[in-house]
This record gives C-alpha cells, structure tokens and sequence, in this order.
C-alpha cells in the first residue's frame, strides 16, 4: 500500500466523506475582477452610493475597515487589481468593477479615479479582527457634503455563505459583460442556455464548443 499521508492508519482521510462532502460547494464566486479581500469594499461602497442616490463626485473620502492580514494584502499595492485604493475608485466612478474596468490603464488616469485615490484609506476594524480575522468582511464610511454613509459587508456577494443570494440575475449581469463582447450574441445566448440546464447536459462538448473560435 502507497503511505499517502506519511503514516500509516491515515489512508482513510482519502475517502472520508466520498459522495457526501463536496469541496466545490465551498467555493467561491467573484462578481469583481480584483483581488479577493477588496470584494466587500467595492459591495459596500456601490451599495451606499445606489442607496443613498450618491454619485462619486459627492464623495469626500472614503474609509475601509478591516482585519489586519486582508488589509496588508490589498492596501495600497503597486499592482492595481489588488489594490484596494485603485479599484474602489474605479468602481466608485464607473458603477461597476468588470474586467475592462479593473485593467483599464484610462480609467486609472481618469481625474475623478486619481482623486477618489487619494481619498480612499484602510484601516484595521477591531471588530472584524476580533470577529473573523481571517476573514474577508469590509465597514466603508463615505463622507460626503451631506454627511456620512457606512455599511458593512461580513461576506461579499458569493462567498459560501452568501450562497443562496447567487441568483442566476446577478450571474447574467456579469457574464454578459465580461463574455458577450468577446464571444458574440449568438454563442453567449448558447453557452448560458446549456449553463442553466448543466445538469442535464450529456455532452460537455456542447457547453464546452461555445468558447471555442
């Protein structure tokens, strides 16, 4: 027998659970093309800008809260898509946060963007360190002319426990963005059909095809 785990009396570990537990249930779903950790922030910061009928002109500053290790991971880093001050301001300004958004070299450039930038700051949440410290929850604060705004976002849309608010609205509104330019009206109207009935395809191929040039 192959000692898989370095010790004998552990080769169980392979097939605990086998066809109850299901890794892929944990997984995440990103509606933002950033690093991870920023997700709650740019949730919290369009939801507080929609709600409260703000505009990013209207913003003064903006304060994110968070536990220590996911703010040293995305506080003003060099690369932007894993810089929190970058790609809020980008979100802040355009009302979303797709693919073209977080790579766009213009709307980094662009005036307002520069200006949010330099008024967005992190700073560590004491309840969310002592709470969930590795976890990925964000408190923004907007001042704006009219007062103060904040929300917290414990778990942004898509982390597993958030699951049952993964509609298949909300999977549209980015896969349309992010594929139809790319791939055409006719094989993005393809690929969803055949992605909402995934369960009785029987030929991967068919999905699969969609994709291909």
């Amino acid at each position: 027998m192959i000692d898989t785990w370095g010790e004998q009396g552990r080769e169980s570990l392979l097939t605990d659970g086998r066809g109850e537990d299901y890794a892929v249930l944990g997984a995440n779903f990103k509606f933002y093309a950033a690093g991870y950790p920023i997700h709650s922030a740019v949730e919290a910061a369009l939801g507080l800008l929609a709600d409260n009928g703000l505009t990013s002109e209207q913003v003064e500053s903006a304060r994110v809260g968070m536990p220590a290790f996911a703010a040293s991971v995305v506080d003003s880093r060099n690369m932007p898509t894993i810089c929190m001050q970058d790609m809020v301001s980008v979100a802040m300004v355009v009302g979303w946060l797709g693919f073209q958004e977080a790579h766009s070299a213009t709307l980094l450039a662009h005036p307002q963007v520069m200006r949010l930038r330099k008024a967005v700051t992190v700073e560590i949440d004491e309840v969310l360190e002592r709470e969930q410290p590795d976890g990925r929850g964000s408190r923004v604060t907007l001042r704006t002319r009219l007062g103060e705004f904040s929300r917290l976002v414990e778990h942004p849309r898509g982390h597993r426990f958030r699951a049952h608010n993964v509609t298949w609205e909300l999977l549209v509104e980015k896969w349309e963005r992010v594929l139809e330019p790319r791939i055409g009206t006719a094989r993005f109207s393809e690929l969803l059909e055949g992605s909402i009935k995934l369960e009785g395809v029987g030929d991967i191929r068919s999905l699969t095809g969609a994709l291909v040039d």
